[in-house]
């Protein structure tokens, strides 16, 4: 399915490689309408948020071949008034700088769509209107689910109510796992040059460290197996850890919605 490893700190250089690798452009120029899912948990910078050099390459090699494009994601339901968080937000401002809107999943419109093994799950219609989705998550340690990175990032898509749900007793590792069943991202590009440690935000207790790694391709769940080795040289939580003691990571292999033991190529830059 593609699974893709450098290490670097050149963002952009690393996007640019990816989408020559998998023949974005062609692939662009196949579909009508494109959506970029970034990680913004909350007005906190990199690395609790995408990288603004992430997110400005993609805007700026997707434009070039395709006009209608969106940004979207909603932060935590405890981060504070999502407007004001996304009208201040450093990703806003990357995407005024190509004229392409931010929108706020949060206050979009809800469907409680059935996954097909009898979970229902309420997500942003927006997520169901866009033929191209590029998922930009940032890997890092999770207080509730381990880990966070390409499979975790479509949790931007439930309604606060169902994130609320999930948190306070829902089977969140089941839900992880099986929204990327009904949002599938075409491409991933996981930032791994630096990570939190213990938990995804500074406001709850992560540590940010160095880690000097992208991550990139069509596989989640070979990216976040691939991942886990990574952050688990750091984050004494996860170390020693594999994909069958993250539950998500787990569930979405029986899923078969990707590879566990993907073998990665990796890339010179």
């Amino acid at each position: 399915m593609g699974l893709f490893v450098a290490r670097t700190e050149d963002r952009a250089g690393f996007v640019r490689e990816l989408f020559d690798l998998l023949g974005v452009a062609q692939r662009l120029r196949q579909v009508d309408r494109v959506l970029i899912k970034p990680n913004i948990v909350s007005s906190e910078p990199y690395p609790s948020t995408t990288h603004p050099d992430v997110l400005a390459e993609c805007l700026h090699l997707i434009t070039q071949v395709h006009s209608a494009v969106v940004v979207a994601d909603g932060p935590a339901v405890d981060a504070g008034d999502s407007r004001d968080i996304l009208d201040a937000h450093p990703l806003k401002r990357v995407c005024d700088s190509f004229g392409v809107p931010l929108l706020d999943l949060t206050r979009a419109e809800m469907v409680t769509i059935n996954t097909g093994t009898g979970m229902a799950l309420e997500i942003a219609a927006t997520a169901l209107h866009y033929d191209f989705v590029v998922s930009l998550p940032v890997l890092k340690a999770h207080g509730v689910c381990l880990l966070t990175g390409a499979l975790k990032n479509q949790f931007g898509f439930f309604s606060p109510a169902e994130r609320v749900r999930l948190h306070l007793g829902g089977d969140i590792f089941r839900a992880v796992a099986e929204v990327n069943t009904l949002v599938r991202p075409s491409l991933f590009v996981v930032d791994a040059v630096e990570t939190m440690l213990g938990t995804n935000e500074v406001r709850h207790g992560g540590v940010t460290a160095k880690l000097g790694f992208m991550l990139g391709g069509l596989d989640p769940v070979g990216l976040d197996a691939f991942g886990l080795g990574l952050i688990g040289r750091l984050d004494s939580g996860l170390s020693g850890k594999g994909y069958r003691d993250i539950p998500y990571l787990a569930r979405a292999a029986e899923l078969a919605i990707g590879d566990p033991e993907a073998r990665p190529v990796f890339l010179e830059l």
